[in-house]
C-alpha cells in the first residue's frame, strides 16, 4: 500500500489561517488594504479577517516521494488497515495500523523498523486504538477507547507509562510541556421531544492531562449540535446527525484552538483554560446540494476540520 509522505497528505487542500493571515482563494490585495476587523465582546478582540486570503491563491504540486507497506520478506513491514500516521523529528514514521492493532514503525527511507504494542488489554498492549501522536522528543501517546486508556511510549516502544479515563473520549493532541489534551462528547441540556423525534443537544468537554498521569483539568465546554432520535421499534431507534461539529486541535506551544464549524470563528485558549481571543474570517454559506426538507441543515460547515498547527504556530483548516 503506497503512502505519500506525511507532510504531504496533510496540508493537501488545506487553509492556511496565522492569526488573520491566511493563504487560499481569492484575488491578491494590496497588503496595505488588508485590514482584519477587530472588535472587543465582553474583554476579548474577535478578529475578523477579510472574506479573501492576505497572499492570494496557491495550489500543491504533490510528488510521490515514499512507497511503505508494501509486500516484503517481513510481513510485519505490510500495512493491513493503516489509519493514521505521524513523522518524528528525526524523519521516522509512525503508522497506526487497526488491521494489525499496533504502530508499525519505519525509518525516513521506508525501511521497516519494529512494531510497538500488540492486542490485548495488559501493560503495553491495546484492544481498540483510536488515536496518537507524538511528543516534540518522539515519545508515542496512544489512546485506547475500549479500555479507556492512554499509554506512553518511549521512540524505541517500551512502555513508559499508562492511566485510564473516565468515559468515552475522543481524540488525543500533545500540547507541549508534557501533556496531551482529549475530548468526550456528553449532552450538553435535557433532551426535548418534537413530534416522534428526541432532540439531544450535544456537548464536547476538552480535557488537558500530563503525561506522568494524574487527574484531568476540564479546559472548558463547547456546545454542538442537536441530534436527534427516533424510536422505530420496541428496540430499535433511528438517528439523525448534524453537518456541523465542534472542531479543537491543541499547537506545540500548548495553546488550543476551538470552534464550532457552522460558522468561520474560533476560539484561542492558553493550556489553562483562559480565552485569549476569537478570530476568523466572513463567509459566505454554501448549500448542501444534498441537503432534504426535514433533514439536516441546508447549508454545509464554514470549514470540515482543523488538520495541524505546523512548527510557525499556523493553524491549518480544511
Amino acid at each position: 500500500m503506497k503512502l505519500l509522505r506525511f507532510c504531504s497528505i496533510l496540508f493537501l487542500a488545506c487553509l492556511l489561517l496565522a492569526g488573520c493571515n491566511g493563504k487560499g482563494q481569492g484575488e491578491n490585495p494590496d497588503a496595505g488594504d488588508y485590514l482584519p476587523l477587530v472588535t472587543v465582546e465582553n474583554g476579548i478582540e474577535l478578529r475578523i479577517c477579510p472574506d479573501y486570503p492576505k497572499e492570494g491563491r496557491f495550489r500543491l504540486d504533490l510528488t510521490l516521494e515514499l512507497s511503505i507497506g508494501e509486500e516484503e520478506e517481513n510481513e510485519l513491514a505490510v500495512l493491513n488497515r493503516p489509519f493514521d500516521v505521524r513523522a518524528a523529528a528525526d524523519g521516522t514514521i509512525f503508522v497506526m495500523d487497526w488491521g494489525d492493532i499496533h504502530i508499525k514503525a519505519y525509518d525516513a527511507s521506508g525501511n521497516f523498523l519494529r512494531v510497538i504494542g500488540r492486542k490485548g488489554q495488559g501493560p503495553g498492549e491495546f484492544d481498540a486504538p483510536s488515536y496518537f501522536d507524538l511528543t516534540q522528543d518522539g515519545r508515542i501517546c496512544l489512546l485506547d477507547s475500549r479500555t479507556r486508556r492512554i499509554e506512553v511510549f518511549s521512540p524505541s516502544g517500551e512502555l513508559m507509562n499508562d492511566f485510564r479515563l473516565e468515559g468515552f473520549n475522543s481524540r488525543i493532541v500533545f500540547g507541549g510541556e508534557g501533556y496531551v489534551f482529549f475530548a468526550r462528547e456528553t449532552s450538553g441540556e435535557e433532551a426535548k421531544v418534537l413530534n416522534k423525534w428526541q432532540e439531544i443537544p450535544v456537548m464536547r468537554t476538552i480535557y488537558r492531562a500530563a503525561l506522568e498521569g494524574g487527574e484531568p483539568v476540564k479546559i472548558g465546554d463547547f456546545p454542538g449540535e442537536v441530534k436527534r432520535i427516533m424510536k422505530t421499534g420496541e428496540s430499535s431507534s433511528m438517528s439523525l446527525g448534524g453537518v456541523f461539529e465542534v472542531v479543537w486541535l491543541a499547537g506545540r506551544d500548548g495553546r488550543l484552538f476551538a470552534g464550532f464549524n457552522k460558522d468561520f470563528r474560533l476560539g484561542a485558549y492558553s493550556a489553562e483554560g483562559e480565552l485569549l481571543f476569537y478570530f476568523g474570517r466572513e463567509f459566505a454559506p454554501v448549500e448542501n446540494p444534498r441537503h432534504k426538507p426535514g433533514g439536516p441543515s441546508k447549508y454545509m460547515p464554514a470549514f470540515h476540520w482543523a488538520s495541524v498547527v505546523d512548527e510557525e504556530g499556523n493553524l491549518w483548516l480544511n
